[in-house]
């Protein structure tokens, strides 16, 4: 006979962070979106008991742990003392490289913060078991993870071997969604476009350095890709790109597009 019996949570410090993070649009359509993990972790921590101190929501961040800003901070604070646990909706939120996983992992239990899967309950607590079961969701999570790039690489290879360009479309472009077919492309942004044609035909007539070029341009309004102004090294790779003349270049690869 098996019986069911609820994991009671020691910890003594009854604040919690919750983390949510999705890092692909596709997952907020899955059931992955951060109000929907938010839901569950909210759920969890009020019937434990938690007072939740703060939310740290990250989208479109990666697996990395290293990479992700929201993240980072709440690891600071954890060090600080603020909470007893942080809450995910699961383990793989949290980290999807399984060295990731122990080391920061143990480095908030030295802190004295418990990390608990909102839909995982098996893995909470302190027993040999959950141990257990944690050390294999994160493999299988990493895993997933190296998996998921080995074929999002295949798909970005046939993708460029068909005269689509796979990357981040360049400054003046802009990724689009077939209404129909519900392909991926790229098209010109009549936004940005004009101010892109203006820094090639000003560069042209050798008045300009690439700094005062990149000062020029930031007071008409042309940024970077997260609205910064577009840095010198930016603007010398945009003036190189042999994208604009219809190059395509990619992992080692050349393709008329």
């Amino acid at each position: 006979l098996i019986m069911k019996k609820e994991i009671q949570l020691k910890t003594i410090n009854k604040n919690c962070f919750i983390y949510v993070r999705v890092s692909t649009t596709r997952q907020s359509d899955e059931g992955y979106s951060l109000d929907a993990q938010l839901k569950v972790c909210a759920e969890y921590a009020k019937k434990h008991g938690f007072s939740v101190k703060k939310i740290f929501r990250e989208e479109g961040e990666t697996a990395t742990a290293s990479d992700r800003p929201e993240f980072l901070e709440m690891i600071d604070r954890c060090e600080d003392g603020e909470v007893g646990a942080v809450v995910v909706y699961l383990t793989d939120r949290f980290a999807r490289n399984k060295v990731d996983h122990h080391l920061i992992k143990d480095k908030l239990k030295k802190c004295g913060v418990e990390l608990l899967s909102a839909n995982q309950e098996m893995l909470n607590g302190n027993t040999p078991e959950a141990g257990l079961m944690d050390g294999i969701m994160a493999s299988i999570n990493e895993f997933y993870s190296q998996d998921n790039s080995r074929k999002t690489v295949k798909g970005m290879t046939q993708k460029f071997e068909s005269g689509a360009y796979p990357g981040w479309a360049p400054q003046g472009y802009k990724h689009i969604v077939d209404e129909f077919t519900k392909k991926h492309g790229i098209e010109i942004d009549s936004d940005t476009a004009p101010l892109v044609k203006l820094a090639f035909e000003l560069y042209a007539t050798g008045s300009y350095s690439i700094f005062s070029l990149s000062v020029q341009l930031d007071a008409l309004g042309l940024r970077g890709r997260k609205g910064k102004k577009l840095c010198e090294g930016s603007l010398q790779l945009l003036l190189t790109n042999p994208f604009y003349w219809g190059l395509m270049r990619w992992k080692e690869k050349e393709k008329i597009g």
